[in-house]
């Protein structure tokens, strides 16, 4: 299928170099730095990842419409709060999907200590499955290759899932009860959570923010990520019915800022995207390898808010469960009625429920019921579906509200701790309380949560 096309063109790209040299364009300082902790982490990894898969596509013609799977742990995630799995190994099928982190050949080394740009990983078990066997982090004559890629074996498969992937948690952050939404704020927080969260967790190549592209499960993470900005830019965006102006003004749309280079991002400003060859630094749009993937891309950030306008690229997503009604009901109990949209090529949506997402549906409608009858606005009510939320991982599933380590936040330049992390904290204290009625019946009633201590009130 769609998944099994995608692994194997991921197997030809490395084999040929191509893939490599994308992760080099991610590796380089400059582009890195504009990249992350900016106001522009979903449009440069927008635009990366649709250069991307058109590579894929263009190696041979039987790859010619394949497409970027993603990591869909929004719904990991729910089957983890239901109870129906307990860590990434019996929650995320993907991470097996991509080789998992499992050693096979006995005729080969079980670790590689060859460099990954400036990092070796030796103490990890270098995966050998597919596609990793393709995998060689030189790809030159005479290079050595291990054929494998470092992975945290206990991590993929005993590591913990995240609360950042909890749909009522995201809600939060995508700002959809919010009338104006500042898509820096929400940019900013996705990026702090649900993308940093997986770093974080995987760890090992994944845990760095200039070669995590060397582990293919990089992209099955980003491109879920993207669906986010889809969603967000559908419930927020669309809706206003902007003209080139105001997609280019309107706080909701784009947002400047200065980035780590000390450059001045505005929405005209171009994506820039470099990469050393041989010693000198060019325009990833001027590389022999890659370049011609960057040059038919749009090359200014507020030309990447809608991927349905990319003219012969345009792209849409197919979003499932829990995803597809994010999109359709932008975080209300029923369907939001949408303005039909005027683009040639719209997103799918298939909101099969697996159980685990009608509990979530059924407890999402009665709270939100519940929050109307005692008069508290949509977004105050979505505040207390984020507290009830993180009460659940904390006190009522394997693992905790876990801060991200020193080490972590040092590496990948985070400020500041999570927003999740302090509202836990607050509602610990007291300093916070909840404000929705019948709030403990709920949690014992949808997720078998009862364990939630009397001082929290």
């Amino acid at each position: 299928g769609a998944k099994r096309l995608f692994l194997s063109a991921l197997e030809v790209s490395m084999d040929r170099g191509l893939f490599q040299r994308f992760l080099a364009i991610h590796n380089e300082m400059v582009s890195n730095k504009e990249a992350h902790n900016s106001c522009v982490f979903w449009f440069w990894h927008r635009k990366y990842m649709l250069a991307f898969e058109d590579m894929l596509r263009d190696l041979e013609p039987s790859f010619a419409c394949v497409t970027l799977t993603y990591f869909d742990w929004v719904e990991d995630y729910a089957n983890f709060k239901a109870k129906k799995c307990s860590n990434f190994g019996t929650c995320s099928p993907i991470l097996k999907d991509f080789g998992g982190a499992v050693h096979t050949n006995s005729s080969t080394p079980p670790s590689s200590d060859l460099l990954i740009f400036d990092h070796s990983y030796p103490d990890l078990v270098c995966a050998d499955a597919s596609p990793n066997n393709h995998f060689c982090p030189v790809v030159e004559p005479g290079a050595r290759c291990d054929h494998c890629l470092p992975r945290n074996a206990t991590s993929w498969t005993e590591g913990l899932l995240s609360e950042e992937w909890d749909v009522d948690i995201l809600k939060g952050y995508l700002q959809l009860a919010e009338p104006t939404p500042s898509i820096k704020q929400v940019s900013a927080d996705i990026e702090l959570g649900a993308h940093g969260m997986l770093h974080a967790l995987l760890g090992g190549v994944m845990g760095n923010p200039y070669s995590s592209p060397a582990d293919s499960i990089f992209y099955a993470h980003h491109t879920a990520v993207d669906m986010l900005h889809a969603i967000y830019h559908h419930c927020k965006v669309e809706p206003l019915g902007l003209a080139e102006d105001g997609k280019k003004s309107f706080i909701q749309s784009f947002e400047g800022c200065t980035t780590e280079n000390n450059d001045i991002i505005t929405a005209t400003s171009r994506v820039q995207s470099k990469v050393t060859v041989q010693g000198v630094q060019i325009d990833a749009e001027d590389d022999k390898l890659v370049g011609k993937y960057f040059k038919d891309l749009p090359s200014q950030y507020w030309e990447l808010t809608d991927t349905r306008d990319f003219g012969a690229r345009a792209y849409s997503y197919q979003f499932n469960g829990l995803l597809a009604r994010l999109y359709t009901n932008c975080g209300a109990a029923e369907p939001v009625p949408g303005a039909r949209s005027a683009h040639e090529i719209e997103h799918v949506l298939r909101s099969i429920d697996s159980p685990a997402d009608q509990n979530q549906v059924d407890f999402n409608k009665e709270a939100l019921a519940q929050g109307a009858s005692q008069g508290l606005t949509p977004t105050q009510v979505e505040t207390e579906l984020k507290k009830m939320a993180l009460l659940v991982k904390a006190f009522c599933l394997p693992g905790s509200v876990v801060p991200y380590s020193d080490e972590f936040k040092a590496v990948w330049k985070i400020r500041d701790r999570r927003p999740s992390v302090v509202l836990l904290e607050d509602l610990k204290a007291g300093r916070v309380t909840m404000q929705l009625a019948n709030w403990r019946a709920f949690l014992a009633t949808y997720f078998e949560c009862t364990d939630v201590p009397a001082t929290i009130v």
